[in-house]
């Protein structure tokens, strides 16, 4: 999971502010993913509060939603994501 989560931190810097999003912890009016007794859940934060958490099996599906919130454009942003994935897992 290591190298999905780095490629996908590489990809969010490139693409957003880093104040938007968080991989591994909670961050404050932040689109978020943290891994939870198997599970990949995915929530957004403001003020405190959690909202629109959902739960994934893989880390690839909870990237993917991730992504889907954050973007105006996911498909540009995944596309993004997956060539880079393969460039690194290839190399």
């Amino acid at each position: 999971n290591d190298i999905y989560l780095a490629v996908a931190k590489e990809i969010l810097e490139s693409n957003f502010d880093k104040n938007e999003f968080a991989i591994g912890t909670r961050k404050d009016c932040a689109v978020c993913i943290e891994e939870k007794c198997g599970e990949w859940i995915v929530y957004e934060t403001e003020k405190g509060n959690d909202y629109d958490k959902a739960s994934f099996m893989t880390v690839i599906e909870a990237l993917m939603n991730m992504f889907d919130r954050l973007s105006m454009n996911p498909k540009e942003i995944k596309n993004a994501f997956l060539s880079e994935l393969t460039s690194k897992m290839t190399a």
